[in-house]
C-alpha cells in the first residue's frame, strides 16, 4: 500500500491566496464547544447535546529574510480598533497534489516577533475563524524546485531603538514582542455571521520581554528597596529597530515583572534576568 506523506517540501502556507515565504511551522486546529440540556429524573438519562459554532485556529511561524519581510508592513492596532467590519483573511495550507485546507473569513488574533542573539529573527501569526473547506491542488507542481528564500536576518541586523532604562545598559540576549487581539461579537437572531459582527475588544494586549545576562545582584540590576503602595508607576517609551522591521510600542509601557532563571546544577548554562513590560495605551505599530 502506498502512503502519501505530507512533508515540508510539498506544502505551503497561504494568506488571501498568496504564498507566505519563509514559513517554518504551520498548525491548524478545529474544535467546537457544546452545551447540554439536563433533564430531571435519573442521572443515567442521556443528556441532550447542542453543538455550538465551531472555532478554527491557524498559526504559522516564518523566518524574516531579505526576500520576505513582515507579512503586514505598516500594521497599526489603532487603525484596526475602529474598523466595522474588521479585516478578514482567507488562510490555509496548500498541498501540491491535492488535499489542501482553507480557513475562510478569519480574523487576526496574534502577531509576535522574536529577535535572538542566537538564531534567526522570526515572525509568528495567529488567525481564528469558523469556516473550513477543502480546496483543489496548488499550481506549483511538487514544490521541489523552489529556490532559496533569501538571506535570514540575525543578531547583526538589530540596530537599537528606544529601550527602557532597566535594560538600556544590559547585555541583551533576546527580545520577544507579542500582540494578542481579542474580539467581541454582536450576535443577531436568525443570522450566522463570521467576521462581519466582530469588533476589537479593549485593551489590546501588547507586551515585550528583554532577556539579559545576569551579572550578579546589585542595586543597579534589581532594586527592590524603597517601594511602597503610593509609588508612581513609571511609563516608558519602547521602540525596537531591526533591518527587516521596526516595532513602535509608544510611550506608555510599564515594567510588570523581573524573572531570574538558569545556572542549574549540572548544566553549562548561565543565569539570566528577563524584564517584562506591558503596554497600557493600545500602541503597537510596525514601521
Amino acid at each position: 500500500m502506498s502512503i502519501k506523506l505530507i512533508q515540508y517540501f510539498v506544502h505551503d502556507a497561504t494568506i488571501n491566496g498568496s504564498r507566505v515565504g519563509g514559513s517554518q511551522t504551520l498548525t491548524i486546529a478545529k474544535n467546537a464547544d457544546s452545551s447540554e440540556a439536563v433533564p430531571w429524573g435519573s442521572p443515567f438519562v442521556d443528556r441532550a447535546k447542542f453543538k455550538k459554532k465551531p472555532r478554527t485556529t491557524f498559526s504559522l511561524q516564518k523566518i524574516l529574510t531579505d526576500d520576505y519581510g513582515p507579512t503586514f508592513p505598516g500594521f497599526d492596532i489603532r487603525d484596526l480598533i475602529p474598523k466595522r467590519p474588521v479585516d478578514k483573511y482567507d488562510v490555509g495550507a496548500t498541498i501540491y497534489g491535492g488535499g489542501s485546507i482553507k480557513l475562510k473569513d478569519c480574523v487576526l488574533t496574534g502577531i509576535s516577533y522574536s529577535f535572538r542573539n542566537q538564531g534567526f529573527f522570526t515572525e509568528d501569526l495567529t488567525f481564528e475563524g469558523t469556516v473550513t473547506e477543502a480546496t483543489s491542488a496548488g499550481s506549483e507542481g511538487t514544490g521541489l524546485t523552489r529556490n532559496a528564500e533569501g538571506v535570514p536576518y540575525m543578531r547583526q541586523h538589530f540596530t537599537g531603538g528606544t529601550l527602557p532604562s532597566e535594560v538600556s545598559n544590559k547585555n541583551i540576549l533576546g527580545i520577544q514582542i507579542d500582540l494578542s487581539i481579542s474580539y467581541g461579537e454582536l450576535v443577531t437572531f436568525g443570522v450566522f455571521k463570521t467576521y462581519e459582527n466582530k469588533f476589537v475588544s479593549l485593551p489590546a494586549q501588547a507586551s515585550v520581554s528583554f532577556e539579559t545576562l545576569d551579572k550578579g545582584y546589585s542595586q543597579s540590576e534589581i532594586d527592590f528597596s524603597g517601594y511602597d503602595i503610593n509609588d508612581e508607576i513609571v511609563k516608558q517609551a519602547i521602540l525596537i529597530n531591526t533591518i527587516p522591521v521596526s516595532i513602535d510600542l509608544g510611550g506608555a509601557n510599564v515594567l510588570t515583572s523581573v524573572d531570574r532563571s538558569g545556572a542549574n546544577a549540572g548544566d553549562s548554562d548561565y543565569s539570566t534576568l528577563t524584564y517584562n513590560y506591558m503596554n497600557v495605551d493600545n500602541s503597537f505599530k510596525l514601521i
